[in-house]
């Protein structure tokens, strides 16, 4: 997993509350466990990481929160249909599973179809004004080895989810060792 942007959202905003009140509630904890005849052992940047960690990989996902401040949960297995054109005018189709891994600070978004597997290499997220969330990310595809026409190259996407995040339409490209673009959907995979 990489980090990602969020356009819009001030992380660090959250990054320096998080801290906050970490030092503040410091002394507070002690106090408390002074009252209750406790030793109690506990730095801030202990307790910074703490309540870090428990918001980065669980907390924000709760749906109520993420629509509050932007971030939507990508998270999930998603069935993959693409569109592909060639240089030359040829076209084809295409399908396999996007799998999307995110927590707060950090997303990875793999495609793995029967000729290749694409791992997203930088990605951003921006809200689309109440008409869901866009997702553009550049990816590195390996074909696997018995793909005797695809060269290993790097791409881009950029994803428009609706704002139930049920799925997604977009178009991508490649580079010149490859030279293909198309159109790209997910659709959200039942757990």
């Amino acid at each position: 997993m990489h980090e990602y942007s969020v356009k819009g959202h001030p992380r660090e905003v959250y990054v320096f509350w998080f801290a906050f009140v970490a030092i503040l509630t410091v002394p507070l904890i002690r106090w408390f466990g002074a009252f209750a005849g406790l030793t109690i052992s506990i730095t801030a940047s202990g307790l910074f990481w703490l309540v870090f960690k428990v918001w980065d990989r669980a907390i924000w996902r709760y749906k109520g929160l993420n629509k509050f401040y932007g971030v939507p949960n990508l998270n999930g297995q998603w069935e993959c249909r693409g569109k592909s054109k060639r240089d030359d005018g040829a076209s084809f189709e295409w399908s396999g599973t996007a799998s999307i891994k995110q927590n707060w600070s950090r997303l990875s978004v793999t495609i793995q179809t029967a000729n290749s597997n694409s791992q997203s290499t930088l990605a951003a997220i921006e809200s689309n004004n109440g008409l869901g969330y866009r997702l553009i990310f550049g990816y590195q595809n390996l074909p696997t080895s018995d793909s005797e026409d695809l060269t290993s190259h790097h791409g881009f996407c950029d994803l428009v989810f609706d704002e139930d995040l049920h799925s997604a339409i977009g178009t991508y490209f490649n580079d010149v060792q490859r030279r293909t673009w198309g159109t790209i959907q997910l659709t959200r995979k039942k757990d």
